[in-house]
């Protein structure tokens, strides 16, 4: 055999070597079809995104990623044939469930799968057969949903611990839900509910900076926990008394601004709870929040409009907002109103008075008599506001209906000269 034979038949050795090997080769990289789509819980394309294809054992070995577009679709018709686990590319979102069909090219079906993901490991690995038409319909949704999914299981495996806890809770002993709740979170830092009553137990004993930080986690995780939010207030409105009595106004301040802010939202799902509504009108003023707090206290008052306490502390946010007017009107609408609801608008209308405005404090006395009619210095007042009008018939009436009323009183004497001289 010649030079030239000889290779001619070494290539056809290797030609037909490869022809051998071929078929395994293809076998490998089989592709097959996979179309679908990629929506929200409400139905809604979650839009341009990408899902991830990670092999599984002994199938391909590189993962793959495969785009969705605008409209929530994806296909691709020569993916390589194997068994994959898809995961999505996304902080905000991931796959919750999935329903998969396959269908060999004869039509008949092949697999059949429908799986809600693993709150920890996602969805089920699933088998792309060669040649094969796979349909997935992938449902993916917000992140918090897979927080509270983990919780939900944690809360499953630790159900036993969790009721001695509560049983310890109810039995108002606080070291031993302490003791349990220590246990828990050692071995699951992300156990809500352990949170949630370790925390309260902090509040309990005093505790109030620990508390604090526990009953934060605690609205991380549990936010659904009934509560979580006026608890976590509480100990922010304690913390706040605590820090301003010590002389931290800084801190005491951002303390009471937040606790406003939670018992707000305990105040969401709990609407007409009257701590929540009084507990935030006391943060607020904490807080110098003063608009905040006028809506506060409105709120307060439709639920609970006998509180008295809380027309006073209204007509003096209104008084130092300079709202002068409403001041008056919020304390003439005192409940059973009398002598704390006369002299209050009386001390509005001495302002009013050193601040020349003589036409409005005339009228806030007015109000203060409608009140009640026995508050003498209404009149006292009346007399020497009309006198710096200049409205002397005016004010030696008043002066003297004074005198008529509180003939003893230490300005009996002074009121007298004046009354006197404006006769003459």
């Amino acid at each position: 055999m010649n030079m030239r034979l000889a290779r001619r038949a070494g290539l056809a050795a290797s030609i037909a070597a490869f022809l051998l090997s071929a078929p395994a080769s293809l076998a490998q990289i089989n592709p097959t079809r996979i179309s679908g789509t990629l929506k929200l819980e409400d139905g809604t394309p979650l839009g341009k995104v990408k899902l991830h294809f990670t092999p599984g054992k002994g199938s391909a070995k590189v993962a793959r990623d495969l785009k969705v577009n605008s409209k929530g679709k994806f296909v691709h018709n020569f993916f390589p044939a194997g068994r994959y686990k898809i995961s999505l590319i996304s902080d905000k979102y991931f796959l919750k469930h999935v329903k998969f069909t396959s269908k060999k090219p004869s039509g008949e079906p092949w697999e059949d799968v429908e799986s809600d993901a693993h709150p920890e490991t996602g969805l089920p690995v699933l088998s792309f057969h060669g040649n094969a038409r796979n349909r997935l319909e992938l449902v993916a949704a917000d992140i918090s949903t897979r927080k509270k999914m983990i919780q939900a299981v944690a809360v499953a495996e630790a159900s036993a611990e969790l009721e001695r806890a509560s049983m310890l809770f109810e039995q108002a002993d606080m070291a031993g839900v302490l003791s349990e709740t220590g246990k828990l979170l050692a071995e699951n830092p992300d156990l809500g509910p352990a949170c949630y009553l370790r925390g309260v137990a902090l509040h309990r004993t005093g505790q109030l900076e620990e508390a604090e930080r526990t009953l934060a986690r605690a609205v991380e995780l549990v936010p659904e926990q009934p509560g979580v939010c006026g608890v976590y207030a509480m100990a922010l409105l304690d913390l706040a008394k605590q820090e301003k009595s010590s002389g931290k106004l800084d801190k005491a301040g951002e303390h009471f601004s937040r606790a406003a802010d939670y018992f707000a939202k305990e105040l969401e799902t709990n609407p007409s709870s009257l701590a929540a509504l009084t507990n935030r009108v006391i943060a607020l003023e904490g807080a110098n929040r003063d608009e905040d707090e006028i809506a506060a206290i409105n709120a307060l008052m439709a639920v609970d409009p006998s509180n008295i306490a809380i027309y006073f502390r209204l007509a003096g946010l209104y008084r130092k907002l300079g709202k002068t007017d409403k001041a008056l009107d919020t304390l003439a609408s005192v409940p059973a109103a009398g002598q704390d609801a006369a002299a209050a608008i009386y001390n509005v209308c001495v302002h009013l008075y050193d601040d020349k405005q003589y036409d409005m404090a005339i009228t806030g006395l007015a109000k203060a008599q409608e009140v009640d009619p026995n508050f003498a210095l209404t009149h006292h007042l009346l007399g020497y506001t009309y006198l710096a009008k200049g409205e002397t018939e005016k004010a030696l009436s008043c002066l003297e209906k004074y005198l008529e009323m509180a003939p003893e009183s230490p300005e009996a004497a002074k009121d007298r000269e004046i009354i006197n001289a404006l006769k003459k």
